[in-house]
C-alpha cells in the first residue's frame, strides 16, 4: 500500500501573507494507492475564509477518516518548489523582468532536503502540529500540481492544460499537454504578467477584497457594458498576452495595500470600500475586466489547441473558478470537451501534488472526477448530541426527502447538512442553503435574510441531470457549478430565482449515482411542483466559511432567517 498525503499552506505567519497577497487556501488530502480518500480545507476547521496557514486539522482529518498514523504515510507532496514569500514568490522574477529564470528544475522535482528554507518550516510545523515523526517531502512545482489536478482527474487520455491563477512561484499562466501518464510542459507566462493579478487589481479598486472577492466583480458584469477599453494595459501577444506593470504590482507599505491610483487615471476615482454604493460606472468597470479576461482566455486556448492538436480542455487556478469566462470557452467551438478543476484554487495544489507525485513514482494516475464529497461526516449521535446541547426540538424521518421536498415547494427555506462535507467553493448538496426557485423573489430573500449579502449576487441551480437539456442551452454535464449556461428563454419563468440579470446561470447537474439523497430531493420536489430544479447556495452567512459540524450548521441556522434544519435523518422546524 502506498499513502502520499498532500498539502498546500504556509508554515510562515498567516497573517504577514495576507497582507501582501500571498499563500491562501491551505489544504490537504490523502491518496491511497492512487485513490482519493479525503480532501478538505483548513478554513472550514478554523473559520478563517481561504486561511494560508499550515494545514494542521486537514492533516489529522485525512489521517483519522482513514484510521492512519502519520508513521504509515509513505510520502508528503508539497505544491511549491520554494517557500512562496513576499520577494521570491511575488516579485523577484517582475525585478528580474528580462533576465533569463527559468521555474522549472531540473526533473521538476526537488527533495526537501536540497530547500532547507522550507525543510525547517515544514518539518517544524510537522512536528509542532502532527507528530515527532515527518514522512519524506518532496516540492513538486506549483503550475505543474495545478495541472496535475486537472488532467489526472479528467478521464481524458490527451488533453491541452491551462491554469491561470495569481502566480505560482514566478509562474501565472502554464500551458502544457497532457498524454496519457505524462505531462509535458510547453510554455509559461511569467509575473508580473498575471491575469489573476490584473483580476484582483480592478476587484481592489471596486472596493472589494483581492484574493477573495473576485466573484462578485463576476457576478457584478453582468449588470454592466464593457465601456472601457483594456486592451492597452492587459493586450494581446502573438502566443498570449501581457500586461502593462505601471498599473500593476504597485504595493503601499504604509498604506498596507496594494495601489490602484493608475487604475484611476484610466477609469475614474476608486470606490471605496464594500460599504460604498455601486453606480453604473462600477458595473461598466466591472463588465469591462470580465470582458477583457475572455477575450484574452478565447486568444490563449485558439493558441494552445492549435499547439497541442487536443480539443480537450483542462483547466485550473483561481482564475478557472470564473465560471462565465469557463461558460465562455465551452461555448467558442475551440474545444470538444472541457474539464475545470472544480477546486480550481490553490487548495486543488494538495490534490495536484499527491497526483503527480503518485505518477512520478510510476504508478497510473488518470480518472475522472465526479464529486467532491471527500470531507468530514458525522453521525446520527454527533448530530442528536449537537441539537440537544442547543435545546432544540427535533424529529426523524424516514422519509426525509419527501417530507423536505414539500416545505421547500410551500416556500420554506432549508438548510440541509448531509453526508460529507464538499472540498472547494462550491456547495453541491451536502452542506447547502436550499430554496424553491419557482417563487419570484426567493433569491432577494435569502440574500437579505439569510446570507446577508448584496442583492444583486446571483443563486446557483441543483438540477436532475436528466433534465439539463429541458432548462440549458447547449447543455453539457456540469457537476461542480463552475460553468455557465443561458437558460432556455421558455423556461426563464418557471425558475425565476436562479436566472441571473443576463439569462444565464452555473447549474449543477446533479446524478442519481452520484449523490443519491440529493438527487431524491430534487426528485420529490419535481413530483410537487413540476420542476426537477432547486435553488441552492452554500450554507454560510457572508463573512464566514460553509459550516463543517452539526454545531457549526445550528449555530448558522438559529442566526439567520431559515425556516427549516435538516441534518441527517433530523428536522428542526422554526417555532411560527
Amino acid at each position: 500500500m502506498t499513502t502520499i498525503l498532500g498539502i498546500n499552506g504556509s508554515t510562515l505567519r498567516d497573517g504577514l501573507f495576507r497582507r501582501f497577497g500571498g499563500m491562501h487556501n491551505a489544504a490537504a488530502c490523502l491518496l491511497v494507492d492512487g485513490e482519493l480518500k479525503a480532501f478538505v480545507e483548513e478554513e472550514r476547521f478554523v473559520h478563517i475564509k481561504q486561511f494560508g496557514g499550515f494545514p494542521a486539522h486537514s492533516i489529522r482529518y485525512c489521517l483519522e477518516s482513514q484510521r492512519l498514523s502519520i508513521e504509515e504515510v509513505d510520502h508528503v507532496a508539497y505544491g511549491w518548489m520554494n517557500i512562496p514569500g513576499l520577494v521570491w514568490n511575488r516579485l523577484s522574477t517582475y525585478v528580474r523582468n528580462g533576465l533569463a529564470f527559468k521555474t522549472e528544475y531540473p526533473l521538476g522535482v526537488l527533495t526537501i532536503d536540497a530547500l532547507e528554507l522550507v525543510a525547517g518550516g515544514l518539518k517544524s510545523a510537522f512536528k509542532e502540529h502532527i507528530g515527532p515523526y515527518v514522512p519524506p517531502i518532496t516540492c513538486i512545482h506549483h503550475h505543474r500540481c495545478h495541472a496535475a489536478s486537472s488532467f489526472r482527474c479528467s478521464g481524458f487520455d490527451e488533453a491541452t492544460l491551462i491554469n491561470f491563477d495569481g502566480a505560482g512561484e514566478t509562474t501565472a499562466t502554464y500551458i502544457g499537454h497532457g498524454r496519457e501518464n505524462e505531462i509535458e510542459t510547453l510554455r509559461e507566462i511569467e509575473v508580473p504578467h498575471s491575469l489573476g493579478r490584473a483580476y484582483s487589481e480592478f476587484t481592489e479598486y471596486l472596493g472589494f477584497v483581492r484574493n477573495n472577492d473576485e466573484y462578485k466583480v463576476m457576478g457584478l458584469a453582468s449588470y454592466g457594458e464593457p465601456e472601457f477599453d483594456l486592451s492597452g494595459i492587459i493586450r494581446d501577444t502573438a502566443d498570449g498576452y501581457a500586461l502593462d506593470p505601471k498599473y500593476f504590482y504597485r504595493y503601499s507599505i504604509p498604506q498596507g495595500r496594494f495601489r490602484v491610483d493608475r487604475l484611476e487615471g484610466l477609469c475614474g476615482p476608486r470606490r471605496v470600500d464594500d460599504d460604498a454604493p455601486i453606480d453604473q460606472r462600477h458595473k461598466n468597470i466591472a463588465a469591462s475586466i470580465q470582458k477583457r479576461l475572455e477575450d484574452v482566455s478565447r486568444h490563449l486556448v485558439e493558441s494552445a489547441v492549435s499547439q497541442t492538436g487536443s480539443r480537450n480542455l483542462c483547466l485550473a487556478g483561481g482564475v478557472a473558478l470564473n465560471c462565465k469566462n469557463n461558460g465562455e470557452i465551452l461555448q467558442s467551438g475551440l474545444i470538444d470537451e472541457m474539464f475545470v478543476q472544480p477546486v480550481a484554487n490553490d487548495a486543488g495544489v494538495a490534490l495536484g501534488a499527491a497526483l503527480e507525485l503518485n505518477a512520478r513514482l510510476g504508478h497510473e494516475t488518470k480518472w475522472r472526477m465526479e464529486h467532491t464529497y471527500y470531507g468530514p461526516e458525522h453521525a446520527d449521535e454527533a448530530i442528536v448530541e449537537a441539537l440537544e446541547k442547543a435545546g432544540l426540538e427535533y424529529e426523524r424521518s424516514s422519509e426525509i426527502e419527501a417530507e423536505t421536498a414539500a416545505e421547500l415547494a410551500a416556500g420554506k427555506i432549508v438548510g440541509w447538512f448531509q453526508g460529507r462535507m464538499e472540498a472547494g467553493p462550491r456547495a453541491l448538496g451536502n452542506r447547502s442553503i436550499l430554496g424553491n426557485p419557482r417563487i419570484p423573489g426567493m433569491d432577494d430573500k435569502v440574500n437579505e435574510v439569510i446570507k446577508f449579502r448584496e442583492a444583486w449576487r446571483p443563486f446557483c441551480p441543483s438540477m436532475l441531470d436528466e433534465a439539463k437539456d429541458d432548462y440549458l442551452v447547449n447543455a453539457k454535464e456540469s457537476p461542480f457549478m463552475i460553468l455557465t449556461f443561458e437558460i432556455e428563454p421558455e423556461r426563464r419563468e418557471e425558475v425565476p430565482s436562479i436566472v441571473h440579470v443576463d439569462g444565464t446561470a452555473r447549474p449543477q447537474t446533479v446524478k442519481r449515482d452520484v449523490n443519491p439523497r440529493y438527487w431524491t430531493l430534487i426528485d420529490r420536489f419535481r413530483a410537487e411542483t413540476g420542476t426537477p430544479v432547486l435553488m441552492n447556495t452554500s450554507f454560510n452567512i457572508k463573512g464566514d466559511t460553509i459550516v463543517n459540524t452539526p454545531d457549526d450548521a445550528i449555530r448558522t441556522f438559529l442566526g439567520t432567517g431559515m425556516d427549516v434544519l435538516v441534518m441527517g435523518d433530523f428536522t428542526v422546524r422554526r417555532p411560527g
